[in-house]
Parts: structure tokens; C-alpha cells; sequence
């Protein structure tokens, strides 16, 4: 198991959770954990 802590400007974002047609932290973050092979698709 692993950890991390997220810290963001919020500002671009329309909230936290996944929305569609609106950026939100929790889909950049799931983008760029992918883009890493993190997590899988």
C-alpha cells in the first residue's frame, strides 16, 4: 500500500470529484497516473 499527499491550486477545476465535460482534480490526477502506468485504464 501506498501514500501520498496531493496538494493543488484549485482554480482550474470545477471540484474534486469527476464530471463530465468539466476539468476536475480528480480526472487530471487519474490522467496523470495512468500516463505513468500507476494505475491501469
Amino acid at each position: 500500500m501506498r501514500a501520498f499527499r496531493l496538494a493543488y491550486d484549485g482554480r482550474p477545476f470545477y471540484g474534486f470529484q469527476r464530471q463530465p465535460s468539466v476539468p476536475t482534480v480528480e480526472g487530471a490526477l487519474f490522467d496523470a497516473l495512468r500516463a505513468l502506468s500507476v494505475i491501469s485504464p
